[in-house]
């Protein structure tokens, strides 16, 4: 179960941080606005008009609605600056997470048990052991066969294979939270 998480957050990580490099060649791309605050005067029609001050505090530009084309880069520029900082915020925390995560597996607990405690047989009597020799076994025995009807294969579950049905999906995808061995005849 934790290797699914640790699977599972470095893909988040790997898609935040391809997010991530295209956010920042886009803030980048607007630096040249960097300095720039919008005042908005809100009508008695509730629409918004705007001004930009520089940081020197001398001088207002009027720019118009939100239709102006400065005031939506002003705008974007404001949100990058602060969805950049949320992002490597998280981003460090998730690998920090990771770093400091300890497996729990049968083979990891007695590795770390000093050597009076260790099962001599380390690797031969381990349930994970016996467990990834028979699922092995089982998915290639499975591969012997073709997918019958692969076209029905349509739901994907959480580990990406397609079932042909809602309800096997939430049993598989049971079955994967809880940590179970197990092959799915018509999974694909």
């Amino acid at each position: 179960m934790i290797e699914q998480f640790i699977k599972m957050t470095n893909e988040y990580i790997d898609k935040m941080s391809l997010s991530l490099d295209a956010q920042t060649a886009r803030f980048k791309d607007l630096s040249e606005l960097r300095g720039l605050n919008l005042i908005g005067k809100k009508t008695s029609a509730d629409k918004t008009y705007y001004c930009v001050r520089k940081k020197s505090g001398k001088g207002h530009k009027y720019l118009g609605d939100d239709n102006n084309e400065e005031v939506r880069r002003i705008k974007e520029l404001r949100y990058l600056d602060v969805y950049l900082e949320r992002v490597n915020d998280n981003i460090s925390l998730l690998r920090e997470t990771l770093d400091r995560l300890q497996k729990t597996d049968y083979d990891s607990i007695n590795c770390s048990l000093p050597q009076t405690y260790r099962n001599p047989q380390l690797g031969n009597t381990s349930p994970n052991s016996k467990l990834k020799k028979w699922k092995e076994r089982a998915e290639f025995a499975k591969s012997r066969y073709d997918v019958y009807r692969p076209e029905d294969l349509k739901i994907r579950v959480n580990d990406g294979s397609k079932v042909r049905s809602k309800s096997e999906a939430m049993i598989y995808n049971y079955l994967l939270s809880i940590g179970a061995n197990f092959v799915a005849a018509s999974a694909a």
